[in-house]
């Protein structure tokens, strides 16, 4: 079993049974190339939902600890629509966080917040068991230490299927 497949079935598992001393660990990932915050990789910042840090492997077997914070993060309920919202609402972050945030407002070229979700088992922090990626922050909005904002997947209807354009140059078989 991969360590994805291993990562998943936990997280499964625990969805149903909820077991004893199991924790689910959600930490959101946010990109732009504004936040600079030290003793973190420029352009990210990782928090996870948990009174202290806590250190996970990614997909990609990087690892890297997320800042504790208080937030909720409310599923979009599964439809046929294009777009598909994540309610996002981060409170009494801290004001480094805070600080990041402003910063993208005065950032020059405008540039959207990246953002991916990760769901981990505490039985599993060597890999998630959800990962939701290629989500951009939208109307990202700061009151006092309640950041709020849509999270929102890309429009998967209005895509052009195929993904990539067949030309003769990268195809020659279509010339015969």
């Amino acid at each position: 079993m991969t360590p994805k497949e291993e990562a998943e079935q936990l997280l499964a598992e625990h969805y149903a049974s909820a077991p004893t001393g199991s924790i689910k660990y959600i930490t959101l990932e946010l990109k732009h190339p504004a936040f600079l915050m030290s003793g973190l990789p420029a352009g990210v910042i990782r928090i996870v939902h948990a009174p202290e840090p806590l250190t996970v492997t990614l997909e990609n077997d990087d690892v890297v600890t997320c800042l504790a914070g208080a937030f909720t993060v409310r599923w979009p309920e599964k439809n046929a629509k294009g777009r598909r919202d994540i309610q996002l609402v981060m409170d009494a972050i801290s004001t480094d966080v805070v600080e990041q945030l402003e910063r993208v407002a005065d950032y020059s070229p405008r540039t959207k917040i990246s953002a991916t979700v990760r769901e981990y088992q505490s039985d599993m922090l060597t890999y998630p068991g959800r990962i939701e990626t290629g989500l951009t922050m939208l109307k990202p909005s700061i009151r006092g230490g309640r950041a709020t904002g849509s999270l929102v997947f890309s429009d998967s209807i209005n895509k052009s299927v195929p993904s990539i354009p067949y030309t003769l140059k990268t195809h020659p078989a279509l010339a015969s």
